[in-house]
C-alpha cells in the first residue's frame, strides 16, 4: 500500500510540490509567531505567573504556553530534516499525541474561565463535563484510527518532500468539528451571562467585562481559523489539506494564554489602585484642606467609584482565585511571600 505523498508525487508532481512546500512554510511563520508572542508577553508572566504559588490552573497556564514548542519543533524537523522513514514515523506519532494533549489543555483554560463566570454553579460543571468529554473521546478515537490508516514513504520520496504524513490524516476533521462545538458552547454561555448580568446590573466589574472581551473576540478569531482550517480540510487538494492545522494549533494556544494573563493583570491593577488609596488615607491632613475643597470632593468620588467598582468584582475575584487568576495586594498570592 503507497503512502499519500507517494500518491501524490505520482498522479501531479509539477503542482503538488508547490503546495507541499507552502504546508512547510505555514509551518514555519507558525514557529515565527509563536516565539515573537512568547517573547512579548514574557515580561507580563514574569510578574504575573512566576511569583504566585503552585496549582493546577498554574501548570495548564505554562504547559499550554509552551507545549507548542514541542509541536513546532517536532513538526520543522519532519518537514526539513527527516528522511528515514523510521524516524518520520516515531516523529509523527509524537507530534500527533502532543497536538491532541495542547489542544485539550486550551480548551481546559476556556472551560476554568467559564466555570468562574457562572461561579461554580453544579449545572455549569455538568456541561463542562459534558464538553471535555466531547473532546476528549473523538480526539482519542481519531488519534487511534490515523496512526492505524497511515502509511510512510520511502527514503527516496522523503528526500524529495520530507515527512509531511499530516497529509493523510483526513478524518481528523472530526476533532476541530468537536472542538469548534465546544468552543460554541462557551462563547454562548459567555454571551448569556453578559446578557444576564448587564439586564440586572449595568454596573460590572473590570474583571467581568475582560472576561466578556477576551471570550467573544478570541472566539471570533478562532471560529474564522477553524472554519478556514474544515474547509481546506475537506475541499483543497490532498497536498495542501494540513496547511491551516499548526497555524490554527498555535494561535489557539497563544490565545488562551491571553485570557489567563489579561485577567491577571487587571487583578493586579485592582490591588494596586486599592493600595494608592489607602496609602492616601493613611497620610497626614494638607492644610490647604479648604483651598482644595473641590479636589477633595472630586478625589472622594473617585474613591467612591473605585470602591463600587471592586464591591461589585469581588465576588468575581474570589471564583478566579480558585482557579489561579486571582492575586493579593502585593501582586502575588500569599503563600508566594
Amino acid at each position: 500500500m503507497t503512502s499519500g505523498l507517494e500518491e501524490i508525487l505520482r498522479s501531479n508532481a509539477d503542482a503538488n510540490l508547490p503546495l507541499l512546500n507552502t504546508v512547510k512554510y505555514a509551518g514555519l511563520l507558525s514557529s515565527t509567531y509563536l516565539l515573537l508572542e512568547i517573547i512579548s508577553t514574557l515580561e507580563d508572566e514574569a510578574r504575573l505567573i512566576w511569583p504566585s504559588r503552585w496549582s493546577i490552573m498554574k501548570i495548564i497556564f505554562l504547559l499550554n504556553r509552551y507545549s507548542p514548542l514541542i509541536d513546532s519543533t517536532i513538526g520543522l524537523s519532519m518537514m526539513f530534516g527527516t528522511t528515514n522513514p523510521r524516524s518520520c514515523d516515531i516523529q509523527f506519532h509524537v507530534l500527533m499525541y502532543a497536538y491532541t494533549v495542547g489542544a485539550f489543555l486550551s480548551e481546559a483554560i476556556l472551560i476554568a474561565r467559564t466555570l468562574a463566570l457562572y461561579e461554580f454553579k453544579p449545572w455549569i460543571i455538568c456541561i463542562m463535563i459534558a464538553i471535555a468529554l466531547e473532546v476528549i473521546v473523538p480526539g482519542m478515537i481519531m488519534s487511534h484510527h490515523v496512526f492505524s490508516q497511515i502509511q510512510y514513504p520511502s527514503r527516496a520520496v522523503l528526500e524529495i518532500v520530507g515527512c509531511v504524513p499530516s497529509i493523510d490524516d483526513g478524518q481528523s476533521w472530526v476533532l476541530y468539528m468537536c472542538v469548534l462545538i465546544s468552543e460554541t458552547v462557551v462563547i454562548a454561555l459567555t454571551i448569556y451571562k453578559m446578557w444576564h448580568t448587564s439586564a440586572e446590573d449595568d454596573q460590572r466589574s473590570l474583571l467581568t467585562w475582560t472576561m466578556y472581551r477576551d471570550g467573544s473576540l478570541y472566539y471570533v478569531m478562532l471560529l474564522i481559523l477553524s472554519i478556514v482550517n474544515l474547509c481546506v480540510m475537506l475541499l483543497a487538494p490532498k497536498a495542501a489539506t494540513s496547511i491551516i492545522q499548526m497555524p490554527l494549533r498555535v494561535v489557539h494556544s497563544t490565545l488562551c494564554t491571553r485570557v489567563l494573563l489579561n485577567l491577571r493583570k487587571v487583578a493586579a491593577r485592582h490591588t494596586d489602585m486599592t493600595m494608592s488609596l489607602d496609602s492616601l488615607a493613611a497620610g497626614p491632613r494638607s492644610r490647604l484642606t479648604f483651598a482644595f475643597n473641590d479636589v477633595g470632593e472630586a478625589a472622594t468620588d473617585m474613591d467612591r467609584d473605585l470602591n463600587r467598582e471592586m464591591d461589585l468584582g469581588i465576588d468575581m475575584e474570589i471564583e478566579l482565585d480558585s482557579v489561579g487568576v486571582g492575586v493579593d495586594y502585593d501582586g502575588r498570592d500569599p503563600e508566594a511571600r
